[in-house]
This record gives C-alpha cells, sequence and structure tokens, in this order.
C-alpha cells in the first residue's frame, strides 16, 4: 500500500517492534548455547571413558601377546596435588617398579571416584590370557554433574566394559543409625 508524503507514519520498524525481535533472538541463542553445552558436557565423560577403556585394552593386548617379554597394566592417579587425575600405560618385568611407557590426563572437569582421592590403583594383566588378577574397576565422575557416573570394570574373566547411571546419595537424616545408607559411587545397570 502506497502511503503519501503527508501521511502521519514513515514506512519502517517501530521501537517496540525491534524490540520484541532482539528479545526473542536473545533468548532463541541463550536455549541454544545451554542445549549445545549440555550436550558437549555430557559427551566430555563418555570421551573420557572411551579413551581410558582404549588404554585398558591396548595394555591387555600387550600382555596377551607378550611384548617385549613384559607383563602390561594400567596405573590410575587421583592425586592430592596438580595433575590430580592421569593415567599411566605401564609396563615391568618384576612389578616391583613398574615402567611409565605413556601418561594421559582426563578432560578438564572428568575425576576419579575410585581411586580415591591420595590413591593409586595399578591394575596388571597376566600374559597370554590379559585377564587381571580379580575385577577391578575405576569410577569417573564429571564434576559439573556428579551424579552422572560411568564404571570401567575390567572382570576377572578378561572382558572390559562399561557400566553407567546415577550415583546414589543417601540424606543426612537417614545414615545409620537411623536410616538405611546407599553408598555415593555404586552404580547400577
Amino acid at each position: 500500500m502506497m502511503r503519501s508524503k503527508n501521511s502521519k507514519y514513515a514506512g519502517g520498524f517501530t521501537l517496540i517492534e525491534i524490540g520484541i525481535v532482539a528479545v526473542i533472538t536473545v533468548t532463541m541463542a541463550t536455549v541454544s548455547f545451554l542445549s549445545i553445552s549440555r550436550y558437549a558436557r555430557k559427551h566430555s565423560l563418555k570421551n573420557a571413558v572411551n579413551e581410558i577403556v582404549a588404554v585398558v585394552r591396548d595394555a591387555q593386548q600387550r600382555s596377551i601377546t607378550q611384548e617385549n617379554g613384559t607383563n602390561w597394566g594400567v596405573r590410575f592417579i587421583n592425586a592430592v596435588t596438580n595433575p590430580r587425575y592421569r593415567y599411566q600405560l605401564i609396563s615391568c618385568e618384576v612389578c616391583g617398579s613398574p615402567n611409565i611407557v605413556k601418561t594421559y590426563g582426563l578432560r578438564n572437569g572428568i575425576e576419579f571416584s575410585d581411586p580415591a582421592s591420595g590413591v593409586t590403583k595399578d591394575i596388571f594383566f597376566a600374559a597370554v590370557s590379559g585377564k587381571p588378577s580379580s575385577t577391578q574397576q575405576v569410577v569417573l565422575y564429571a564434576s559439573f554433574d556428579p551424579l552422572e557416573i560411568h564404571t570401567i570394570i575390567m572382570e576377572q574373566i578378561g572382558v572390559v566394559r562399561i557400566s553407567t547411571g546415577m550415583a546414589y546419595v543417601t540424606p543426612s537424616y537417614l545414615t545409620p543409625p537411623y536410616g538405611y545408607p546407599t553408598p555415593y559411587g555404586t552404580p547400577y545397570n
């Protein structure tokens, strides 16, 4: 529709229309950003677990093939000082003092629950069979979502598997002797 020059309203948008569009755009951008960042953080834990499983299976395979005539394993370190969370591919002829083949760090925001703080856990695999001496586990969680945990289980039969779930947290009013405690960090399948 054509307006005359003397028309009370000139063409264009009003300040209110521009403000509404700006609010809608900012809202959509915020929701998109939050969704993408949550997705990326969730996959950070999953990727860290997959990286550790790859190193565990590498150590297991090296033990099966008896590479360099040594025993192979993985050391999990939950140190009190930085770098706190790391793991190492290790080998040894006599397992009193293992050789560190390679050191890996956990991704930012990913932490060990097992081994506990200040604890180092060595898991070695038997030559030829690739089995650990007993079933072992390593539990990881993300500091931004401590209730979601992933457990890497190295079974005595030689199977390496991942269990995911939620950590159980017992409210303080249910702790002994008043109720039934559920340990923090226990996964369910």
